[in-house]
């Protein structure tokens, strides 16, 4: 599903990704897999942004984020991060961005 709901993400197909990546997170959450669950509010963060939820895609990606920084997988913590940064510039909130960029760059 989560292959899926990427593919769909990159076509601009989002009301399908946005189903396919719930979908996906209902499965991981009850199956306990939190880096597969992560990556699902990603996705669902990333149709947040693209329909102008910006206070909802970043409440998903800080859970996201903190599940990778939990799971001590730094590379998708600094992706998170990249996003984060995308959406708080898209938002107007510059200097933010900037800052969590900066991290982000450190990190990777």
């Amino acid at each position: 599903l989560l292959d899926e709901a990427d593919l769909l993400i990159e076509l601009n197909a989002d009301r399908q990704a946005v189903l396919l990546a719930a979908e996906a997170l209902e499965r991981c959450v009850s199956s306990d897999t939190p880096q597969e669950a992560a990556k699902a509010r990603t996705q669902l963060a990333l149709c947040a942004a693209r329909r102008g939820d910006t206070s909802r895609a970043l409440a998903l990606f800080a859970e996201a984020r903190q599940a990778f920084g939990e799971a001590g997988n730094q590379p998708r913590v600094a992706t998170t991060d990249l996003y984060r940064a995308l959406v708080l510039a898209r938002a107007g909130a510059l200097d933010e961005a900037a800052a969590v960029a900066a991290e982000a760059r450190v990190a990777l």
